[in-house]
């Protein structure tokens, strides 16, 4: 196919700001992992590669519990996983079982608009 550029799981996003590898960023309306960490700024903005689907383990709220395929949300204020959907952004599900008091938590993302 003429048309075809990338397989789309990292793209690389113009970022404003500083960056750390493997953690998740809220751009627009997806979430996505950073997959380096950049030096970016408004005045001199960075390419990063980000992540936008496939597993990865990220902080979650301790106190919930979450099964094994369970539709898990970013809580972009607390910068962590949660089953709460209001005011967050679904970004996946729970590929494997969270305890409660567990402080991470691996999910399957998807950079799902």
């Amino acid at each position: 196919m003429k048309n075809y550029v990338q397989d789309g799981q990292f793209i690389d996003f113009v970022m404003t700001s500083s960056t750390v590898a493997g953690t998740a960023y809220y751009i627009n309306d997806i979430v996505v992992v950073a997959a380096a960490s950049v030096v970016a700024s408004p005045a001199k903005p960075a390419r990063c590669p980000m992540l936008t689907y496939g597993v990865v383990e990220l902080p979650k709220n301790s106190p919930e519990v979450f099964v094994q395929g369970q539709v898990l949300y970013w809580d972009n204020t607390n910068k962590r996983l949660t089953l709460v959907s209001s005011s967050n952004k679904r970004c996946g599900f729970s590929s494997e079982p969270a305890l409660a008091g567990d402080n991470t938590c691996r999910v399957y993302i998807y950079a799902l608009a």
